[in-house]
């Protein structure tokens, strides 16, 4: 009977395990939080310098547009077009590499599930938002080109 009872008791968990248990996943979380903070200001920092090395390269044509008639906001349309495109790219890799790899990441998962289509749909709205606001300085200063400016430094 002894034995039982010690087995038992092993499932059991006390209350200090449980507190520390809790404290650990807190611990978690806000690692975490703290990390994919950095992550995605960094993100936004490389988004900002894949796209103002867009408007640098595209300078020459972006002032011909102008001086044929393009209005501005069809420039910042056009590079906002361009930023886009590379976040339909990366959300159509990232989600086809992160529904592959779920299957390895679900014990590191606290709470969530691997395949969890809200955890999914918030981690691309929230690339999309990143994506939009470290375009929107490139795609203004695209706007603001003078046509002239441009031509004479071709």
């Amino acid at each position: 009977m002894g034995l039982f009872r010690r087995i038992v008791s092993l499932g059991r968990r006390s209350r200090v395990e449980r507190e520390i248990d809790a404290e650990l996943r807190e611990h978690m979380a806000m690692c975490v939080d703290d990390n994919m903070a950095q992550g995605m200001s960094r993100e936004a920092a490389q988004r900002d310098g894949v796209m103002s090395y867009t408007v640098t390269e595209r300078r020459t044509e972006i002032g011909i547009r102008m001086a044929l008639g393009a209005q501005r906001t069809n420039i910042t349309a056009m590079i906002l077009g361009k930023a886009a495109t590379l976040l339909a790219a990366g959300l159509v890799l990232g989600a086809g590499l992160s529904l592959a790899a779920a299957s390895t990441a679900g014990s590191l998962l606290f709470g969530l599930k691997p395949r969890d289509p809200a955890t999914l749909a918030g981690a691309a709205l929230l690339l999309a938002v990143v994506t939009v606001a470290a375009s929107l300085i490139p795609s203004v200063r695209a706007a603001n080109v003078n046509p002239i400016d441009s031509l004479r430094a071709e």
